[in-house]
C-alpha cells in the first residue's frame, strides 16, 4: 500500500542523518518514506520499481503533518513544530483528540498570534527554556 501525499503536506525527520525533508511517498509494504527530492509527482509519475531503496528506512522516520495553519508571518505550522505565542510562552505542536495543540486547540485564528521558532528535533532546546 502506497500513500501519495500530493494532497496533503508531511514532512519527516530523519534520526540517521538528522535532517528534515518534505516527503512525497509512503510506500508501507516496502516499509520506506521517499523525500521529495526522489519523487515529483507534478512532472512526471514514477512507479516504486524505480526508487526502490532510495527511500529512507520508515523506522528511521518521525512523520509530521501539516496542520492546515500558517503563523502570523505565513510559515506553515507543523506537527512537532515549538510555537510561541504573544505572552512568549513556548509550545510543542501536537495532534491529540482529534486535533492539533498548542497549549490551546489550533483554530483559524492562530496566525494573529502565534510564530513557528523550531522544532523538537533540531531546536529542542528552546523549550527546556520554558519549564
Amino acid at each position: 500500500m502506497e500513500i501519495n501525499t500530493g494532497d496533503m503536506l508531511i514532512r519527516a525527520w530523519d534520526k540517521e542523518e538528522k535532517k528534515m525533508f518534505g516527503v512525497s511517498l509512503i510506500d508501507f509494504l516496502e516499509e520506506r518514506v521517499y523525500p521529495i527530492e526522489y519523487i515529483d509527482w507534478k512532472t512526471e509519475p514514477i512507479y516504486t520499481e524505480q526508487i526502490t531503496g532510495k527511500g529512507v528506512d520508515m523506522t528511521n522516520c518521525e512523520l509530521m503533518q501539516y496542520t492546515g495553519l500558517k503563523d502570523k508571518q505565513g510559515v506553515e505550522i507543523y506537527e512537532g513544530d515549538i510555537i510561541q505565542w504573544e505572552d512568549y510562552s513556548k509550545y510543542e505542536v501536537q495532534f491529540r483528540n482529534g486535533c492539533f495543540w498548542g497549549c490551546n486547540e489550533l483554530n483559524n485564528d492562530v496566525n494573529c498570534g502565534i510564530k513557528v521558532i523550531g522544532n523538537i528535533y533540531e531546536n529542542s532546546n528552546l523549550l527546556v527554556e520554558h519549564e
